[in-house]
């Protein structure tokens, strides 16, 4: 799984998010782009290095998706990557692999699940109906970073949650 790049990768424009959750509280959340990105060849045009860029205090809106949203537009622009672009097939597309993951029931994922760039986080909340810090879903997909080498395509498995973070 390559995610920390698919968020910032360059040549990305769409994103759409969507969860699913079971009885026992169990939420899947996927993010889907497209263009997908992590095409060998290409990381040095869509993997950008970091530039100082001041991150705004949380953001309170009502659509949970919107939330989604800004904060990887924030990461993105971080690594010089262009804004994202909700889109309602993407937020399908990522409802049904957020409930195909659900009910597979098992930590071993099969990221090769469909053919457009997705990411999924797991968590457990204790009502269905309680949605993490979007902030927070961001920054556990971003985290890998510190393990991800610009001047390799090498893609070290410890990186795999920043690499969709990128344009």
């Amino acid at each position: 799984n390559n995610s920390f790049t698919q968020i910032i990768w360059a040549s990305t424009k769409y994103i759409g998010f969507a969860s699913a959750s079971d009885s026992n509280g169990l939420t899947i959340y996927v993010a889907k782009y497209w263009p997908p990105g992590n095409i060998s060849g290409l990381y040095e045009e869509n993997v950008l290095p970091k530039q100082d860029v001041k991150i705004p205090k949380p953001i309170v809106e009502k659509e949970y998706k919107n939330w989604i949203l800004k904060y990887h537009n924030i990461y993105r622009k971080i690594h010089r990557s262009g804004k994202l672009v909700l889109s309602r097939i993407l937020c399908k597309k990522a409802a049904e692999i957020a409930e195909l993951i659900l009910n597979i029931k098992s930590d071993k994922i099969n990221y090769g699940l469909c053919s457009i760039g997705e990411y999924k986080y797991n968590y457990l909340v204790s009502k269905k109906t309680t949605f993490p810090n979007p902030k927070t879903v961001c920054q556990v997909w971003y985290s890998t970073s510190i393990y991800f080498h610009y001047d390799s395509e090498e893609i070290s498995s410890e990186s795999g949650n920043f690499m969709k973070t990128n344009k």
